[in-house]
């Protein structure tokens, strides 16, 4: 017959696999947070492209057509013609401080109807993570930063 050597130490210990979990665990809360604040850095910055664009776009329409284009903002949503966009939850628009909340681009020259020097900025404001982005605009419709 042959020799059956006893076969301890070969597995792992419960204590082993409970702190290997524990240590797995913690990584993953890290990541996942990190990820978290990421989505909702990108959809700032996402939402303020896209505003800028849709800004661009109404000024555009205004001089190769025949009549004013308007982009009105308020909290949540802003809307341009019949279109209305909703923010994402944790995003709202604040400080619009063009009369009363509107752009409003003359046709042909595309410049801003009724501007008023010092009223020209709108602020997207992130909830989540505390973070802003304050578009200028000047008289002309020009994008003078972003900040």
């Amino acid at each position: 017959m042959k020799n059956i050597k006893k076969l301890s130490g070969l597995g792992y210990t419960t204590v082993e696999i409970v702190i290997v979990f524990v240590i797995i665990t913690i990584i993953t809360g890290i990541v996942a947070g990190n990820l978290l604040t990421f989505r909702h850095r990108v959809s700032t910055e996402t939402t303020t492209s896209s505003i800028i664009n849709d800004i661009k776009e109404q000024q555009n329409r205004a001089m190769l057509g025949e009549r004013e284009q308007t982009i009105s903002f308020n909290s949540t949503s802003y809307q341009m013609n019949d279109f209305n966009i909703d923010l994402d939850s944790s995003l709202q628009i604040t400080n619009v401080t063009f009369p009363e909340e509107k752009i409003v681009f003359a046709s042909i020259s595309g410049e801003i109807v009724d501007f008023i020097p010092g009223q020209n900025t709108l602020i997207i404001h992130n909830s989540f993570n505390n973070q802003a982005k304050i578009i200028n605009i000047n008289r002309f419709g020009v994008i003078t930063s972003v900040l």
